[in-house]
C-alpha cells in the first residue's frame, strides 16, 4: 500500500487505511481514537468536517470541570452528566431534579426482523441553560402537587 495523508490528523501514513464518507482516508491511530468515541457504523457515515466537529464538541464537554447550572465541581463519582443543546453540562443531581417534569420516554418499536427494540427519548438535551430554571420550577410544582394528592 502506498503512502497517504490521514484526513483527520494530517500525518503522512503507510499501511492500512479506513475510509469515511466522501472517500477520505484515516490512519490506524485515528481509527482507534474514533472507535473509542463512537461505533464504526456512526463515524464511517460521517464526513471529516462532521467528525472534527464531534471530536471538538466532545473535548469541550470533557474539559468542563463544573455543572453549568449549580456550579458543583465534577469529580470521578459524577459520571452521569447531561449535555444540553447549547453545550452546557449538567451534573447528575441537577438532571435528576428535573426528571419529574421532563421524564425519559421509553417506547418499543418493531425492528423489522420479527423483533422489538426499546427506544428512549430524553427531552433534556433539547434544553438550553436558560431553560433550566423554568424546568426546575415546573419540577418543584409537580412534586408539591403529588405530595398534596
Amino acid at each position: 500500500m502506498g503512502a497517504y495523508k490521514c484526513a483527520l490528523c494530517g500525518n503522512e501514513c503507510r499501511g492500512r487505511r479506513w475510509t469515511v464518507k466522501n472517500g477520505k482516508k484515516v490512519c490506524k491511530e485515528c481509527r482507534q481514537r474514533l472507535d473509542k468515541e463512537m461505533p464504526y457504523e456512526k463515524w464511517h457515515k460521517m464526513n471529516i468536517t462532521q467528525i472534527k466537529a464531534y471530536l471538538a464538541d466532545k473535548e469541550l464537554i470533557d474539559s468542563r470541570k463544573t455543572c453549568s447550572f449549580c456550579g458543583k465541581e465534577f469529580d470521578g463519582s459524577d459520571v452521569y452528566k447531561t449535555v444540553l443543546k447549547d453545550k452546557s453540562v449538567l451534573c447528575g443531581r441537577c438532571t435528576e431534579s428535573m426528571r419529574i417534569a421532563r421524564p425519559v420516554r421509553v417506547s418499543v418499536e418493531d425492528d423489522g426482523s420479527y423483533g422489538y427494540q426499546a427506544c428512549a427519548d430524553d427531552p433534556l438535551p433539547e434544553l438550553t441553560i436558560e431553560d433550566v430554571p423554568w424546568v426546575q420550577k415546573e419540577a418543584a410544582e409537580e412534586r408539591e402537587r403529588r405530595i398534596a394528592e
